[in-house]
């Protein structure tokens, strides 16, 4: 029976090779050696095939979990048998099919550990994960840019994959002799995504590591590679950056004199680096998962280069990380960081300004500006506040660029719309003068507002359905606001009965309206906010 396999028609079909190789992670050792070779040949053989190629990688996933409640005595053998499977899977199967929202191999390796201890295994396992990680290249490319920034908000980040180093540190422990090789071959890695996450994660580990290692890692942080403003970068996005690091990095200790680190960092050339790598910006900085750390540090380094009018890269993504921070409002400090808002960052440079008003408009339109209600009607905290601030300022210093800013969102304001509602983003005054630039909106959302009070005739009615009908079919509404109050003046104010026809009929040129403006909603291509980071090695 065991041979029988061959001989069936359906053989090769992944649900039934699946479930060969459960069997066989069950009862390993009650099979010869010559139908282990048979599974393991008919397993490679079909690997071109992605169903069991993804089947296999979610009976890897968070295996830890799935054998929880095996005998504690069996539990060693299942171990073993995960391990010379994902051994088996790093030689053959390609990175590209482990998608970054449903693998634990980081975590399943470290728990393994409980397992199976050998340094020799261990050593084993980790040349084979680098060497498996080395086969991926992360695309610096506009569209994989596209992917990751959709995927952020419900998909982990990639260093889930990537966290040989920190298995191998645990592995070993303080066997330093027997990791020396493979630690030097994870620093000499072509690959920048790979290294600073093992710089990352050598550098969390300072204290444990031995001298060699340490000096490796100092030299390295003076080394010629390409890259080697990463890696500088990422020892110092810490919370605990040993004194070695500071030093050769940025030849001072870190202190509170926040404006002598800005000058250091400017100094050796990597301020960019280091806010791009803090912030997570850009992709694939936020999928390497060790943004935002040492915000005690960091988001004073933002705050001392927006009083800067040094308007380069590291001002836009330093002005982008503070803008984000209003708009969540989860800052204590945030009367502060208004502020700085109003009589600091917003001045009379007007270069300074229209940055500003890109990265509002940005996380306006791509984002949402974030309102929150308590008790249904009182706002306890409202990114709107930043396009109040703004508008206040324009108009007080310039009428001129007061009506190009409003002009610049009316012609864009499908975008602007994605999320809110106009007069949810604006203030009255800014909401009107957006209106008298939309004469249709404004005629449908003034008339639905007077007419909501009034008891309507069937002849008024009647007169107000032709209007409006008019106007959808021949002119152009450009809300979805107007869209909103219609369709609910429309329900509240007719009877079935009223004029069936007209009514029906206009409820469909609203719905047809809706997605027309849903269509020009999704010309986002202008508010992308990749660039190719600079000597990164995928």
């Amino acid at each position: 029976m065991i041979l029988s396999f061959q001989t069936r028609p359906n053989y090769e079909h992944p649900d039934y090779i699946f479930s060969i190789l459960i069997n066989a992670v069950v009862i390993w050792d009650k099979y010869t050696l010559e139908f282990k070779n048979k599974i393991r040949s008919l397993i490679l053989k079909n690997l071109s095939n992605i169903v069991l190629v993804l089947r296999i990688r979610y009976f890897l996933s968070d295996y830890s979990l799935k054998i929880s409640e095996t005998e504690e005595d069996l539990k060693k053998k299942m171990w073993e048998r995960w391990f010379g499977i994902l051994e088996f899977y790093f030689d053959n199967c390609s990175f590209e099919y482990a998608t970054m929202n449903n693998i634990t191999l980081t975590k399943d390796a470290i728990f393994s550990l409980d397992y199976i201890t050998e340094e020799k295994k261990v050593i084993e396992f980790a040349e084979k994960w680098l060497g498996w990680l080395e086969q991926f290249e992360i695309p610096n490319t506009e569209e994989f840019y596209d992917f990751l920034e959709k995927s952020k908000e419900f998909a982990e980040p990639y260093k889930h994959h990537f966290g040989v180093m920190i298995y191998l540190l645990k592995g070993t422990e303080r066997k330093y002799e027997c990791r020396k090789e493979l630690f030097q071959k994870i620093l000499k890695t072509r690959s920048t995504f790979i290294l600073t996450i093992s710089i990352w994660t050598a550098v969390n580990n300072w204290n444990s590591l031995h001298e060699d290692e340490k000096n490796m890692i100092l030299n390295l942080l003076k080394s010629d590679r390409n890259d080697v403003k990463w890696i500088k970068a990422i020892s110092l996005n810490i919370d605990n950056v040993p004194n070695e690091i500071q030093k050769e990095v940025l030849g001072i200790e870190i202190n509170q004199n926040i404006p002598e680190i800005v000058d250091k960092l400017i100094e050796k050339n990597i301020l960019e680096e280091c806010l791009n790598v803090y912030c997570g910006y850009s992709q694939p900085l936020y999928w390497m998962g060790y943004h935002h750390q040492n915000s005690e540090l960091w988001d004073k380094v933002i705050l001392e280069v927006l009083k800067r009018d040094q308007l380069n890269k590291s001002y836009e993504i330093a002005l982008r990380e503070f803008v984000d921070w209003i708009n969540k409002g989860e800052k204590e400090n945030i009367e502060n960081l208004l502020k700085i808002y109003s009589f600091e960052i917003l001045n009379e440079n007007t270069e300074k300004t229209k940055q500003v008003f890109r990265e509002i408009s940005y996380i306006t339109v791509i984002k949402g500006i974030k309102i929150e209600l308590l008790n249904g009607n009182m706002i306890i905290r409202s990114g709107n506040i930043l396009w109040e601030i703004f508008f206040n300022f324009i108009k007080n210093k310039s009428l001129i660029e007061y009506k190009k800013y409003l002009n610049n969102i009316v012609d864009e304001i499908e975008l602007f719309e994605r999320y809110q509602f106009i007069d949810e983003l604006f203030d009255e005054e800014v909401f009107n003068e957006i209106l008298d630039r939309l004469n249709n909106d404004k005629l449908i959302i003034k008339k639905c507002s007077k007419l909501s009070l009034e008891n309507l005739t069937k002849k008024e009615k009647k007169e107000f359905l032709e209007e409006i009908i008019r106007i959808y079919k021949h002119q152009s509404v450009r809300l979805r606001k107007s869209n909103f109050d219609l369709e609910n003046f429309i329900y509240k104010k007719f009877e079935k009965s009223d004029n069936d026809e007209n009514q029906n009929y206009l409820l469909e040129l609203i719905k047809e309206n809706e997605y027309k403006i849903y269509d020009e909603a999704q010309c986002i291509k202008k508010y992308n906010r990749f660039y190719k980071l600079k000597n990164w090695n995928s």
